[in-house]
């Protein structure tokens, strides 16, 4: 909640940016159109840039609450569906754990994936064997249920010191 905060101010408290510098020159003489344009270039004064300014400055507000409401939707599905996703389905007999253990197993691809990812690429390049050794360093720790400080601190050497050796 703090964060939807503090993303709603930055947003409302952007500067306001300059107005466009008026035209240098004559100003040319305009003349009603009832379809919206002007005589003197064709295009209709809702086309310039400027008509829309608070329009413009309320899309990325619109699409903060949005994104803001399907995080919540989310997090509500959470317990709301929880007794309903583990009952067993009239008819399917044995369904009771299968769902629960799909969604163990699920989370924990994802998650391993995406150490693996942030392990061993760095801008959709190889990150170097000293990220990837740290990683394994860190892998082998966390097998073996060594403390978090101990696996950070551990990995982070292991990078430090590989790469003090030149080894990228």
């Amino acid at each position: 909640m703090l964060v939807l905060v503090l993303v709603l101010v930055l947003v409302l408290c952007e500067p306001a940016r300059p107005p466009p510098a008026p035209p240098s020159g004559p100003t040319p003489r305009r003349h009603h159109d009832p379809a919206g344009r002007n005589d003197h270039d064709g295009r209709a004064d809702r086309d310039r840039p400027g008509k829309d300014a608070a329009m413009t400055a309320t899309l990325p507000l619109a699409a903060i609450l949005l994104l803001a409401a399907g995080t919540y939707a989310f997090r509500l599905a959470g317990p709301l569906l929880h007794e309903r996703l583990g009952q067993e389905r009239p008819g399917h007999p044995g369904t009771t754990g299968r769902l629960p253990a799909t969604l163990a197993t699920a989370t924990t691809v994802l998650l391993l994936s995406l150490a693996a990812t942030s392990a061993l690429t760095e801008s959709q390049d190889f990150a170097g064997w000293s990220r990837t050794a740290g990683a394994l360093t860190a892998a082998v720790l966390a097998l073996r249920r060594a403390s978090f400080p101990v696996i950070v601190l551990a990995a982070a050497a292991t990078t430090a010191l590989l790469r003090l050796c030149g080894i990228p």
